[in-house]
């Protein structure tokens, strides 16, 4: 049997809708950790998904931002159920405790639960200005302002924001 221009479009047209089918009337995002927890999102409550470095990001439409580690998925679906709550979500404890603090000296200190791999320093428009594996670094040559930092550690990826005054 002969393959016609029209039947391969056919053939297109249903691999390009797929996709779109399985989402369409879909309700929520779960996120299925490796654990064997599910954590559902409503998808209307989310705003923006990105990824940062290990994380997948989901900022929601209350300006919350949550971050997962992508190691720790297993897989991600779209389900069409409200979610109604968590099951067995991942425990807030399993990313490491990080605490920033600035000196009157211009120093950045960096505390952590878990030992610090790698510290790196944003301004708001998202280029790196800094970079170091110490838990210390100095900002005295930078300008007042708003800075990010991100801060991996052997558990995780965290982001913490600050001001300079």
């Amino acid at each position: 049997m002969k393959k016609t221009g029209f039947t391969y479009f056919r053939i297109l047209l249903i691999l390009l809708l797929l996709p779109i089918t399985a989402v369409w009337g879909a309700e929520a995002l779960v996120l299925h950790f490796s654990n064997g927890s599910e954590q559902s999102n409503l998808l209307d409550n989310i705003q923006r998904i990105t990824f940062s470095s290990d994380d997948l990001v989901l900022k929601t439409t209350d300006n919350n931002t949550n971050n997962y580690v992508i190691d720790n998925l297993r897989k991600i679906t779209f389900g069409n159920e409200t979610p109604s709550a968590i099951a067995n979500p991942p425990k807030p404890d399993n990313r490491s405790e990080v605490q920033v603090y600035i000196t009157q000296g211009g120093e950045v200190v960096v505390k952590s639960s878990e030992p610090i791999k790698a510290l790196t320093l944003f301004n708001t428009s998202g280029v790196i200005l800094q970079e170091t594996t110490r838990a210390s670094f100095s900002i005295s040559g930078l300008p007042a302002g708003i800075y990010i930092l991100q801060v991996k550690t052997t558990n995780g990826t965290i982001t913490k924001k600050f001001i300079k005054q």
